[in-house]
């Protein structure tokens, strides 16, 4: 929970990897509206939409309202026609607005038509997934839309219920299929399918479907089932997701609800993440996209003792920060390593659960156990002074675990630091479960029992 996996050197003391944390959040703003559902940047400007207003964020982090939008339980979109047309365009709540940066004017234009938005070639785009068509702006021009200029599936008979723009190309999704449309230069409507550009997997969470990149990922569905995620290799999608997933997924399905997830994507220190949320379900998953390697994140809920969901539900890159808002309050943060808490000051609370350690069903004594970390990052003063890190084991699969016990991972400067326990029994098969709070940026490199004895050693994580 709350790491991934920074894959090692041929040097490194395990070449499959350190556990390196997600990044921390710091409060830029708080908006008077409460929900974030869209941050979008361009040419140094950036716009969000939280609840049921409109603003821009400046690089002082103001926030300053622009207008009102129809809020649902949805993500917004907002996307912009660039220097020539100089306009704003947001999708909320199935109606499209236009703002005009130069005048402030602020307008409603679309309505009920218009559940997500993208821009290609200067062309607004809004798809309305009830008549599976997309509409187009004029050229250049956000605030005419006629109502000639539309075009409706045909190829197949599930409607449109995803649209996202990828550069050259835009991608249209429906329940069990999917199609690529292209700018052709046509008249009068200009855009056509891309020939041959079909593929056989539908999306059954609309708002999963995301690109960064040059990467598209959406959560899948067709004629057989649902629930495997997709990333898309040329106009070909592919199954990224795990056998592990999947199951999670399955059980999300039985229990809530995986209609209602949603994604998001972001860079970050050469990684490309894309983060999978189920509301419903009270879940939060992330995809190291650059090694195809899966992580649990979540927001650590202190009285319920359980992860809650991850809090940023929309990112975009700005002034030369990660910005993201959260889904219950008004925050918009700032998203990096520096940071060592989330945006309202409480606990990160980090986790790693090891494989089973065993040997043939044998009894082991294990004498010791040691983990491999970078020692000595304590802060200061204050929490995280002496950063502790507590391990619990469990002898039945993980359905019960030992009390508590600490061990010190190094005060500031402590770089020699060895962290381990000692005397923890004679297990037959047991997991490990390691856990940190302290404000610190927690990096795990390896762990090991009876590294002592090189006869009977035995890796634990």
């Amino acid at each position: 929970m709350n790491f991934y996996v920074e894959p090692g050197p041929k040097a490194a003391k395990n070449k499959e990897g350190a556990l390196i944390p997600t990044p921390g959040f710091s409060t830029a703003v708080t908006t008077a509206q409460v929900g974030g559902r869209a941050l979008y940047e361009i040419n140094g400007a950036c716009y969000a939409v939280m609840g049921a207003r409109a603003y821009t964020i400046d690089a002082t982090y103001a926030a300053t309202n622009i207008g009102t939008v129809t809020q649902d339980s949805n993500q917004a979109q907002v996307v912009s026609n660039g220097a020539v047309g100089a306009q704003i365009l947001i999708g909320s709540g199935t109606n499209g607005y236009y703002y005009v940066p130069s005048s402030g004017a602020f307008t409603q234009v679309l309505t009920g038509d218009c559940t997500m938005v993208g821009m290609l070639d200067g062309y607004g785009i809004a798809l309305n997934p009830t008549t599976s068509r997309i509409r187009l702006s004029a050229l250049n021009d956000f605030t005419t839309w006629s109502a000639t200029q539309y075009a409706a599936r045909g190829d197949a008979p599930d409607n449109w219920v995803a649209m996202v723009v990828n550069i050259p190309d835009i991608w249209l999704i429906g329940q069990q299929t999917g199609v690529i449309w292209y700018d052709a230069g046509a008249f009068p409507f200009p855009f056509a399918q891309r020939p041959g550009a079909t593929f056989k997997y539908g999306i059954v969470a609309p708002w999963t479907l995301k690109t960064a990149g040059g990467y598209v990922l959406w959560l899948s569905r067709n004629t057989e089932g649902a629930g495997i995620v997709v990333q898309a290799v040329g106009y070909s999608p592919q199954r990224v997701s795990t056998y592990e997933l999947e199951t999670a997924i399955s059980g999300y399905a039985r229990t809530a609800s995986i209609t209602d997830a949603e994604g998001l994507m972001f860079q970050y220190q050469g990684h490309v993440f894309y983060v999978l949320t189920f509301p419903s379900a009270n879940a939060s998953w992330m995809l190291d996209v650059t090694t195809g390697i899966w992580t649990e994140i979540g927001k650590w809920n202190s009285p319920q003792t359980r992860y809650d969901i991850w809090s940023p539900r929309v990112h975009c890159y700005a002034f030369g920060q990660h910005l993201t808002a959260e889904r219950s309050t008004g925050i918009v943060s700032l998203m990096d390593g520096s940071y060592t808490t989330e945006s309202d000051g409480t606990t990160i609370r980090r986790m790693r659960i090891t494989p089973a350690v065993f040997n043939e069903q044998r009894n082991i004594p294990h004498r010791v156990l040691e983990v491999l970390l970078e020692p000595g990052l304590g802060t200061q003063s204050g929490q995280g002074s002496n950063p502790l890190i507590t391990v619990q084991y469990s002898d039945d699969g993980g359905k019960t675990y030992s009390p508590e016990l600490q061990a010190s991972a190094g005060r500031v400067g402590e770089y020699g630091k060895r962290v381990y326990w000692t005397r923890l029994g004679v297990p037959r098969n047991r997991v490990y479960k390691f856990v940190m709070t302290d404000p610190i940026n927690w990096r795990l490199i390896d762990a090991f029992i009876n590294n002592d004895a090189p006869s009977s050693q035995g890796r634990a994580a």
